[in-house]
């Protein structure tokens, strides 16, 4: 992973979607595509064979035709979506289902709500998904994303950066079953962070970056029996002392950066 893959927002330009680009029905990827208008938008969803696609530049006014050209992309297994500024919305509840085929999502910019983050499937249906990679950028939610992205069991990757404004992250009982790496980076907000038994059962690498308002060890850590890598990057003096005090992970390896300073290990 870049450390800086996602922590700051530049705009960035792209393939501008001109007239008669929906006539090219067999092309498979576009990357870096920036969106002018909602007219250009309505000509993406003629390409019906897109496996990947990479957009820039959305307004939340974009939001509405860019859901209706996405659904027509039966085969979409990569879809990342740029908001055009930290400021602007993205309303992607008409994303709800995603496409079948969708195996890693990105999405930078605002998200309105978490309920309608990624259109999660009902219980009993989590299983016929194959979206395995959720990387959230830039959302500043205010209510609480786990419980919508917890539902999808199938997920391995998922990353969360500058994703919450709220105080508390739990992870429950059952949760993330097939999660096998978690980075939460940049959320000054968060002041707790709970690890019930029996979550993230098979978790191997756990990055926490620039989590400044945490200043307790994350509760139930030493639950996570499987982790193999586990790094506190960006922290403070005060919470470098808080970590070789606790007890309950002198057991395991981690790593760590304070800011301003060199890395380090335990």
């Amino acid at each position: 992973m870049n450390e800086l893959y996602g922590r700051e927002f530049r705009p960035r330009t792209g393939v501008h979607i001109h007239k008669g680009l929906e006539k090219l029905n067999e092309l498979q990827t576009l990357q870096g595509l920036e969106v002018q208008d909602e007219v250009s938008l309505r000509r993406l969803g003629e390409l019906r064979q897109m496996r990947s696609i990479r957009i820039w530049g959305v307004k939340e006014s974009y939001c509405e035709s860019l859901c209706e050209s996405l659904q027509q992309m039966e085969f979409l297994s990569f879809l990342s979506v740029n908001a055009s500024g930290k400021e602007e919305v993205l309303k992607l509840d008409g994303l709800n289902p995603l496409p079948p085929n969708l195996r890693k999502l990105n999405l930078r910019g605002i998200l309105a709500e978490a309920g309608m983050l990624l259109g999660s499937p009902a219980a009993g249906d989590q299983n016929n998904h194959s979206l395995y990679s959720v990387h959230l950028l830039w959302s500043q939610l205010i209510e609480d994303p786990l419980p919508s992205l917890s539902r999808w069991s199938s997920l391995t990757d998922l990353m969360l950066t500058r994703a919450y404004v709220g105080e508390l992250f739990v992870f429950h009982q059952g949760w993330f079953p097939n999660l096998k790496e978690l980075v939460l980076r940049d959320m000054p907000d968060l002041k707790r962070l709970e690890i019930h038994d029996g979550a993230m059962t098979s978790l191997q690498d756990l990055t926490l970056v620039n989590l400044s308002g945490l200043t307790e060890v994350p509760f139930g850590i030493e639950l996570l029996s499987t982790l193999k890598n586990l790094g506190f990057w960006e922290i403070t003096q005060d919470f470098l002392a808080a970590l070789r005090q606790c007890h309950r992970i002198h057991h395991m390896q981690w790593w760590y950066s304070v800011r301003g300073e060199t890395d380090g290990a335990l």
